[in-house]
């Protein structure tokens, strides 16, 4: 496999992008990342209300020969919470690194002024929707794997 790069590429490479270029691209996917993280949050919803759903049928079903198979959907709603922690996780850096750039653009070529400068400014309270979505995404996944653990166990 060749890993040489041509000249093309280098050329095209070592390129500047004009610095409204850069700070249209990045405002445009730090929209983006902030649009899919209620994209994610939906998601979240839809398939544990799926996993709740057979772990409710699984529970009041009349088949005996079921009743044991409980513990296969509270796993896989451990496995889904930890998921969405892990897909936050990176749409919270993606955020973070998008917020960075605009935030220095803004600084030396704006004197400071613009929505992202002032949006820096970090506050403990009310807390971010990181910690909010994270917190949900990853106590979905204790309790869900602390009610696995002890309902093969019982």
């Amino acid at each position: 496999m060749n890993t040489e790069a041509t000249s093309e590429e280098v050329a095209i490479n070592t390129q500047r992008i004009p610095i409204e270029e850069s700070y249209s691209l990045a405002a445009s996917k730090h929209e983006w990342m902030i649009e899919w993280r209620y994209k994610i949050f939906t998601r979240y919803y839809v398939s544990t209300g799926a996993i709740a759903a057979a772990i409710a049928w699984l529970i009041n079903t009349k088949n005996v020969s079921l009743e044991h198979l409980v513990y296969v959907p509270i796993f896989l709603g451990a496995i889904n919470g930890l998921m969405f922690f892990i897909m936050n996780r990176r749409n919270k850096l993606l955020i973070d690194a998008c917020e960075k750039l605009l935030v220095k653009i803004e600084k030396e070529h704006c004197e400071g002024l613009g929505v992202y400068t002032a949006w820096d400014v970090k506050k403990s309270w009310p807390p971010s929707y990181d910690v909010i979505f994270g917190g949900l995404y990853f106590g979905t996944f204790m309790f869900l794997a602390v009610l696995g653990v002890s309902s093969t166990l019982t």
